[in-house]
């Protein structure tokens, strides 16, 4: 991705972890907790290195029977943090959770300084 602030490209690299807890009530409303957490670095195309972290805690309803497939799209912000004197830069990132499949796709980046 391109750092805002300078136009360096850096490539990040990390781990991510999710977990998506469902609880039921009795009067059949569907309650979620989706827990997020990524970690990682990156190196700039002029050298400069980078870290990030992440963790997020996310509640969601659905009204949803059981045997309905539950999306989920929620959008995330991260810091990308120089480890160098260049800026440091936020990624706006969307997450689409769905039976099976989780899909990244990044919104914005924006300059922090």
């Amino acid at each position: 991705m391109e750092n805002p602030c300078t136009g360096e490209f850096v490539e990040i690299s990390g781990e991510g972890y999710g977990v998506l807890q469902e609880m039921v009530t009795p009067s059949g409303t569907y309650l979620y907790n989706f827990h997020f957490r990524s970690f990682g670095t990156g190196v700039g195309s002029e050298g400069n290195k980078y870290i990030y972290r992440f963790t997020d805690n996310t509640q969601f309803n659905s009204e949803d029977p059981a045997d309905e497939a539950t999306v989920f799209t929620n959008t995330f912000e991260w810091q990308v943090i120089s480890q160098t004197s260049d800026d440091n830069f936020v990624v706006n990132q969307e997450i689409h959770v769905s039976p099976g499949t989780v899909q990244f796709h990044t919104v914005s980046t924006e300059c922090r300084g």
